[in-house]
């Protein structure tokens, strides 16, 4: 007689619900406001980018409204990209109010990306303009796409060391 395999499903299915819970919460949490990762945890804001390639250059813009500028430090370890900006509200902004909504962040913002290849912060710079902050990272030498041109006899050399191989084989 073979093994009979005991299945509990409703004890397996809470096992699944449990696991895809603690998905849900990692990602839904990072995305609405609040950023947990690299072993540290922070109470601010978390910042919403845009990260594009241009060919020679890595751009990040950031949306960070109501920012000034001079609260803004941007840094860069290894591929690492830091934007934080800690501004908390002062007393003297919320005096007098009855919030019905308070969405707004309270000055405190931050968010932490890897750059997709390696580059050259010698040479990046960031502008702010109408609370979004933009900043261009040139790619490093290493990292730039490079051209390697076929000429006429490396070419010939080619196909020749590919047709000795296959009569080395025996082939045709």
């Amino acid at each position: 007689m073979g093994s009979r395999i005991h299945l509990e499903p409703v004890r397996d299915l809470l096992s699944l619900r449990d696991t895809l819970d603690k998905v849900f919460e990692e990602t839904f949490a990072r995305s609405v406001g609040r950023f947990t990762g690299g072993g540290r945890t922070t109470d601010c804001a978390w910042v919403p980018i845009d990260m594009y390639d241009t060919g020679g250059e890595i751009v990040v813009e950031a949306a960070l409204p109501g920012v000034r500028q001079d609260c803004l430090d941007i840094s860069v370890q290894g591929n690492s990209m830091t934007i934080h900006c800690a501004k908390p509200r002062g007393p003297e902004e919320s005096k007098g109010r009855t919030y019905t909504y308070r969405e707004i962040g309270d000055g405190c913002f931050y968010r932490q990306v890897d750059l997709p290849v390696t580059v050259d912060v010698d040479k990046a710079y960031a502008s702010y303009d109408h609370g979004v902050v933009r900043i261009v990272f040139p790619k490093s030498e290493a990292a730039k796409p490079k051209s390697i041109k076929v000429g006429p006899a490396i070419a010939e050399q080619a196909r020749q060391s590919v047709q000795e191989a296959g009569h080395s084989k025996g082939l045709s």
